[in-house]
């Protein structure tokens, strides 16, 4: 199902920072509207049977973060990318991506792993933009280690791209028979 509106958004022309983003379904607020916010590594892609599912009858908006999918990099050739950017950052981002689509206020921001923190971010800023926040995978306090398990898959990433990334992500989330028994399922996420 390809979506009714797709582009690109310029968060930023100096550094040079775009986010890709799509949607499915009408932006005046005739249906609810659900936004959704993906993991470390993810793309839109990945929530394309949630879509399918409640593009019918909501609006779905999904966008891939800094970087990430078709979210192009900076074309800054002294672009930082080892600076980071902050969660504060990539919740701004969805403000400015509502802005864009004139969508003052979504029914449910739905947000996966860091895109929980995304979302509870964006909602925590602007009550008035969200109906509801749910947060998917994540956990109010990391356990110890966490941050040195979050540095490894930075690292891991940087040495080896992003698509090995992907596919050390699809190896934690899905267990070993199901990967062998959806091979292309799981490529595609």
């Amino acid at each position: 199902m390809a979506p009714q509106l797709e582009g690109y958004l310029t968060i930023s022309a100096k550094p040079d920072i775009r986010v890709h983003y799509s949607v499915d379904g009408p932006t005046d607020g005739s249906r609810p509207i659900i936004v959704l916010s993906n993991s470390l590594a993810a793309t839109t892609h990945l929530r394309d049977g949630l879509t399918s599912y409640f593009a019918p009858t909501h609006t779905i908006v999904r966008y891939d973060s800094r970087f990430h999918g078709k979210s192009p990099p900076s074309a800054d050739a002294d672009f930082d990318y080892a600076a980071g950017h902050s969660l504060d950052d990539l919740a701004d981002d969805l403000i400015v991506l509502l802005d864009h689509l004139e969508i003052g206020r979504a029914d449910l921001a739905v947000g996966l792993s860091i895109g929980a923190a995304v979302v509870l971010i964006a909602g925590a800023k602007h009550p008035s933009r969200f109906g509801h926040v749910l947060v998917v995978g994540t956990k109010a306090q990391p356990p110890a280690g966490a941050d040195a398990a979050y540095d490894s898959r930075i690292a891991y990433g940087r040495e080896h791209g992003s698509r090995a990334l992907g596919r050390q992500s699809v190896g934690r989330w899905f267990p070993e028979a199901w990967i062998r028994a959806n091979p292309e399922r799981a490529a595609a996420v």
